[in-house]
């Protein structure tokens, strides 16, 4: 019993100095949210006018963090793109030289996935709620959330979204974003703000 009473004892010093030391709670926040590959978040976040946190937040519930992710869909890398959707954006872009491969790299991964979400958004831009929009096309595809808007009127609510994982992600995601933005303030910003 001693025992657990000076461990919980050691474990409240330690929180509290975090405390005392303008750690705050960002710092207990910051250690249930895996952060990998922040320099290439953040790069294609500023080249694509996107919010880092939402990025984080993106490959998060895409790939975990995990490079060689790949899904049963054939789904590759960190954001989860598809051998189409690379080689279509690698057409946009100039990519001449891409390769399958190309989405197992990292900072090709994020490059191409943060051009996607990107062009989601500007596609989706007149929606009430690009962002859930965008997102939603990012994990159901274009098409799909094209019928959804139809069907709803001409605009798409997360009730709208008829797919319970197309729900779920962007319900993640949103979550993630909020969560990323407090425990790493350099990843909170609007969109096309300059880095602090």
């Amino acid at each position: 019993m001693r025992f657990i009473a000076g461990l919980l004892l050691g474990l409240g010093m330690i929180l509290g100095g975090a405390w005392l030391l303008g750690m705050g709670p960002s710092w207990l926040l910051r250690s249930t949210l895996p952060l990998r590959f922040e320099e290439f978040i953040v790069t294609h976040a500023d080249n694509h006018g996107l919010e880092p946190a939402l990025l984080a937040a993106m490959i998060n519930v895409e790939s975990g963090f995990d490079p060689d992710a790949e899904s049963s869909a054939g789904a590759i890398g960190l954001m989860q793109l598809t051998p189409s959707t690379g080689q279509g954006i690698a057409d946009r872009t100039g990519g001449a030289r891409w390769t399958v491969e190309d989405l197992h790299d990292p900072e090709l991964n994020i490059r191409y996935g943060s051009w996607y979400i990107a062009h989601l958004l500007e596609r989706f831009a007149g929606e009430e709620d690009p962002t859930l929009v965008a997102l939603a096309a990012y994990n159901a595809g274009q098409g799909n959330v094209i019928e959804w808007i139809e069907a709803g009127g001409g605009t798409l609510e997360l009730d709208g979204i008829p797919f319970p994982e197309t729900r779920s992600y962007v319900v993640q995601v949103r979550d993630l974003t909020r969560r990323y933005r407090e425990a790493f303030p350099d990843l909170a910003r609007e969109p096309d703000a300059p880095p602090p």
